[in-house]
């Protein structure tokens, strides 16, 4: 039964570390431009405001709260990437999936038990970057001039 457990908890181990290396693989991937900042701003995302309040250890940051905010990004960003772009998830986009689950996951358990939670925070913000600059450069150039111009409150 012990010897079970210890295969189990191995096979998880390397699973988690393939599913982390892949991962990483397929985050360095560079794109053209920064197209995540113009959809950052078009759909108000708080990634990036997450991320400079966890690099900067800010202490009015609302603890749980940074959870749900990557949540409602992520949502955000498949949500486009599934209907506005019209564009099928690649298999590396799929395994950026499961890893920001996985990671998700292990943010809500760090905080349960009161661990730090800065590396899983700022890992959920690379992977929602990617995912930003997969809709921004996937969507129509024009679209995107339309929804920065409406931010900025400059006429159409």
């Amino acid at each position: 039964m012990s010897f079970s457990a210890v295969i189990f908890v191995v096979s998880a181990a390397l699973f988690l570390f393939y599913l982390q290396a892949t991962c990483q693989k397929v985050l360095r991937h560079e794109f053209g431009e920064p197209y995540f900042e113009s959809i950052v701003r078009a759909y108000r995302l708080e990634f990036l405001f997450v991320r400079k309040a966890v690099q900067e250890a800010d202490a009015t940051l609302d603890r749980p709260g940074i959870r749900e905010m990557l949540q409602a990004d992520f949502q955000t960003l498949d949500y486009l990437m599934r209907s506005a772009v019209k564009r099928r998830c690649s298999p590396g986009e799929r395994l950026l999936m499961l890893y920001f689950k996985t990671l998700l996951f292990s943010l809500g358990v760090r905080q349960a038990v009161g661990l730090r939670d800065c590396k899983p925070a700022q890992k959920l913000t690379v992977v929602l970057q990617y995912f930003a600059n997969v809709v921004g450069q996937c969507a129509d150039p024009r679209h995107l001039a339309t929804l920065a111009r409406s931010d900025s409150g400059e006429p159409s």
